[in-house]
């Protein structure tokens, strides 16, 4: 299989992410709903025993953010429709294989090594944003 040709780099103010507008809207969304889903399972299930229904559904929709995401980063760096709905159903599937296999394809080994730090940095701010909607809703709404 081979790795499509990414279009050519944007001159001028909006190189780089900039020139990528529907890779960030779905990043974002990615992380605020990742974040809210992170936040509403444990205001709802503290203890972790949220049933079955609720992580499938859960899981179900961190694929389709996941999938958004591989599918506006592939067409934003030039892949064609094909390529890029075949890259977001894989992410449909199977996430936790996809983003990277899409990271390696897209950017290359060191493209992909070098967006590790970032990820790895996102994952943090949303845990420690969950962990702050958990102290201030206990401060809000005390137990009683």
């Amino acid at each position: 299989m081979t790795v499509p040709e990414p279009a050519a780099p944007a001159d001028g103010p909006l190189s780089g992410a900039a020139a990528r507008p529907r890779a960030r809207l779905a990043a974002w969304a990615f992380w605020i709903g990742l974040c809210a889903m992170l936040v509403l399972y444990l205001l709802g299930y503290p203890d972790g025993s949220a049933p079955v229904w609720m992580r499938a559904l859960l899981k179900a929709a961190f694929n389709a953010l996941a999938a958004l995401w591989i599918h506006a980063d592939a067409r934003d760096r030039g892949w064609g429709a094909g390529g890029a709905l075949a890259a977001s159903v894989s992410g449909l599937v199977l996430v936790e294989l996809a983003v990277p296999v899409h990271l390696v394809r897209s950017r290359g080994w060191r493209g992909a090594l070098r967006t590790l730090p970032g990820f790895v940095l996102r994952v943090v701010l949303t845990l420690l944003a969950a962990m702050l909607a958990l102290v201030l809703w206990g401060l809000l709404m005390p137990a009683g």
